[in-house]
């Protein structure tokens, strides 16, 4: 616009195969004046993969919840973490968003596949969303006997979420993500991979959460994307997070629900004081008009 500068947000795009697509992005980019990344793992990328030179403005995109605005809830998330006893206890497993293969939605089946041949603890998994991978995962989880309920696309988010008792994000690869956070806010703890930029999402104090990341030998089918580990400080390829990381976490917050009900605190005060609307317009008007 007239008198105005050209601004660039980016929100995933320099994540798809940088190898391949470097001359592509720069040319994007070399009329741009100001650069928004919603995460410091795409602003690395783009300094350390794409050598971007001109400076990189982070921006962590805001967490809202409009059931909370609509509906005034009030409901205690804590309650149904007294867990009684590890065996023979049945668990509700959540994933929100879409699903499709970099989203990973097929790892909440094989954990709770882990859960129900280690310790015997029953699962039930609840997949709000729509995708590709629907069809396949249905088989899956006829094939490992594991209770599955596919909700499609719902209006009130909440009503569902806060009866689940984890939400797992598993991506495979996401610039920042906000499910992690929506998940806490709606009153259910939430495990992630440790990939990314999902980790900017979680205190230090919820370090437990972050989900370790392996190194797979045979390459994702499709998949040709780097992958950041903000624990190393570097990136790489292949990566997956660990079944049994997970699967041995959740064990543990049951046999511990005080531990687990301070992690969801520690999570929650974080995002209330760091991902309000606020905070974010505030750290909006700096870059446009400082």
């Amino acid at each position: 616009l007239f008198r105005k500068k050209v601004f660039y947000h980016e929100h995933g795009i320099a994540w798809h195969n940088p190898d391949k697509n470097q001359i592509i992005y720069k040319k994007r980019i070399e009329d741009v004046d100001v650069i928004i990344v919603n995460s410091y793992a795409s602003k690395k990328l783009l300094k350390e993969k794409y050598k971007i030179k001109k400076k990189i403005n982070v921006l962590r995109s805001p967490i809202h919840l409009f059931e909370e605005n609509k509906n005034n809830i009030k409901d205690d998330p804590y309650l149904k973490y007294n867990f009684k006893s590890l065996k023979s206890i049945k668990i509700t497993i959540g994933f929100l968003g879409r699903l499709e293969k970099h989203k990973n939605p097929i790892y909440l089946i094989n954990v709770a596949n882990y859960l129900k041949n280690k310790y015997g603890i029953l699962v039930k998994i609840e997949f709000i969303g729509n995708g590709p991978e629907v069809k396949s995962l249905e088989r899956f989880a006829d094939l490992s006997n594991i209770e599955t309920n596919f909700l499609g696309l719902v209006e009130n988010r909440r009503s569902i979420v806060k009866n689940w008792h984890f939400g797992i994000v598993p991506s495979l690869r996401e610039p920042l993500g906000l499910v992690q956070g929506e998940l806490a806010l709606m009153g259910t703890i939430c495990l992630a991979s440790e990939i990314d930029g999902i980790p900017e999402l979680f205190p230090e104090e919820c370090n437990y959460l972050k989900i370790k990341m392996l190194k797979k030998e045979e390459p994702i089918s499709g998949f040709q994307n780097y992958q950041y580990l903000p624990s190393l400080n570097s990136f790489s390829k292949g990566l997956k997070p660990d079944v049994k990381d997970c699967s041995e976490k959740i064990a543990f917050l049951i046999e511990n629900p005080e531990t687990c009900k301070k992690l969801l605190k520690e999570h929650r005060i974080f995002l209330k004081n760091n991902f309000s609307i606020e905070s974010h317009f505030e750290s909006l008007r700096k870059i446009i008009y400082k």
